[in-house]
């Protein structure tokens, strides 16, 4: 099961919410959600690239202008063109960061 593979996978993903279900807008994908994710089934995948983390950022981000600027060195990074800073930026590191969780679309 691909949430037993990672390590620490209730710090990641947290606990599941439902149970696997297909999603009602005729697609036929099926998905799971956990506290801090969605998981995406594709069985048409190779094993061990079945299961997706859905793109929740990008299908829920709302243009607009960041609320605070935060620049200093040595605590962030950019990543993609957008800053990483403090403490996202440990946990993104520590815990798979681009392979796991893709790359920022929001700067600070």
């Amino acid at each position: 099961m691909f949430y037993q593979s990672v390590p620490d996978a209730a710090l990641i993903f947290g606990m599941p919410i439902t149970e696997q279900f297909q999603t009602g807008d005729g697609s036929g994908l099926s998905v799971q959600y956990f506290e801090k994710v969605r998981f995406e089934l594709h069985p048409d995948q190779p094993v061990g690239q079945r299961v997706v983390l859905s793109d929740l950022g990008t299908k829920l981000y709302q243009a607009g202008a960041p609320s605070i600027n935060l620049t200093s060195p040595g605590a962030c990074r950019t990543i993609n063109g957008f800053g990483v800073c403090y403490e996202f930026l440990t946990f993104y590191d520590a815990h798979g960061g681009q392979a796991r969780f893709g790359n920022p679309i929001l700067g600070l």
